[in-house]
């Protein structure tokens, strides 16, 4: 993402397609998935001058802040390695809760905010975990579960139920 961020070049030269390059969400935006071509008959095949069939890798780019790295794996790396594995990819978990103080945030990306979940049922209060971004792994080491704060909404106001306009997601 930074100036000395050269993966998306490298892989370019590398004739990589691109399946998408970024994500509208905090921690997490420069997520990056697609392919690149390779060889099958790398070894005896390749060396004997017989051309080898052309194929592809899947590859993902993920952030490197820890919360970043976290977030975009559990949204998109799990449920595609599971699929390509044979497996039925897992949903994720969401609750339905109220907040327990307010949150203010910046509109325009879906937010996952670290936070610590308690209760059961209607007595249910999740409650963000004050950090300092998506390097601060020691929240995240306080939170069981993450606040997900809809890309339209600003401010919602402590005692508010989220799960309809804002979601929370307990870790797996």
């Amino acid at each position: 993402m930074g100036r000395y961020d050269l993966v998306e070049q490298v892989l370019t030269d590398l004739q990589a397609e691109f399946f998408f390059t970024g994500a509208k969400i905090q921690p997490g935006r420069p997520v990056i998935f697609g392919q690149v071509p390779y060889s099958c008959g790398s070894g005896r095949l390749a060396r004997s001058g017989a051309s080898a069939p052309q194929s592809h890798k899947y590859f993902f780019g993920l952030p490197g802040n820890p919360i970043s790295t976290m977030v975009t794996f559990e949204l998109f790396a799990r449920p595609i390695l599971e699929a390509l594995s044979g497996m039925s990819p897992r949903p994720l978990t969401f609750v339905h809760t109220r907040l327990k103080s307010d949150i203010r945030v910046k509109t325009g990306l879906t937010r996952f905010l670290p936070a610590i979940f308690s209760g059961k049922y209607e007595d249910s209060l999740a409650e963000p975990v004050p950090w300092q971004g998506s390097g601060d792994i020691a929240a995240r080491a306080r939170a069981n579960c993450y606040v997900v704060i809809p890309p339209d909404r600003e401010h919602i106001l402590a005692g508010e139920w989220i799960g309809r306009d804002a979601a929370m997601t307990e870790f797996l």
